[in-house]
């Protein structure tokens, strides 16, 4: 039996499960206001297989001066208890101070607001109705250079009839009516 998170035994498939599982960890600013939340996802995270090595900070403006003294970090999650307590300026300050990557997850589901956050610099954005699973999946996502927004927040681009298109959405590059016609 395969136990990689003790004393591993040495076979192929284990060199496998300990690129997947192996010691190097992602590392994570969280900044929210509830502690309760904090202290779940740090947690939660640090049981995954692919371990998440998390900073719980108390704001926007300590994170600025962590990151200016030398700390890195792979994300930053901000989170609150509702989209009105995502300070619009903070992620934008944030996005102009830092080359990290920026997820919010918010209790909520306002496409607007959700929108506007992503405006103002944030990678991804998530309603906190979302599993443990689907933050994982967003905070790779993010981290890779990717974009993260739910299904439900991008059909509902504000002042337009068309879904917002992701960068690495082939609605995003041309249109096939667009492209040339390969020859054979």
């Amino acid at each position: 039996m395969l136990d990689h998170y003790f004393q591993p035994a040495a076979s192929f498939s284990h060199g496998l499960v300990a690129g997947f599982a192996g010691s190097v960890r992602r590392h994570l600013a969280i900044v929210d206001q509830s502690r309760l939340r904090s202290d779940c996802l740090k947690l939660a995270l640090s049981m995954q297989p692919r371990r998440w090595r998390v900073a719980d900070i108390a704001t926007v403006s300590e994170l600025i001066q962590q990151v200016l003294h030398g700390e890195e970090f792979d994300v930053i999650l901000l989170g609150g208890s509702t989209c009105s307590q995502i300070d619009i300026a903070d992620i934008s300050s944030l996005a102009a101070s830092v080359q990290t990557p920026i997820l919010v997850a918010a209790d909520c589901d306002d496409p607007e607001r959700a929108h506007l956050i992503l405006r103002a610099g944030a990678r991804g954005f998530l309603p906190a109705s979302y599993s443990l699973k689907v933050l994982i999946g967003a905070l790779e996502r993010v981290r890779t250079g990717g974009t993260y927004v739910t299904a439900d927040i991008n059909r509902s681009r504000p002042g337009s009839a068309r879904p917002m298109a992701r960068a690495d959405a082939p609605s995003a590059r041309r249109p096939c009516a667009d492209r040339p016609r390969q020859s054979k």
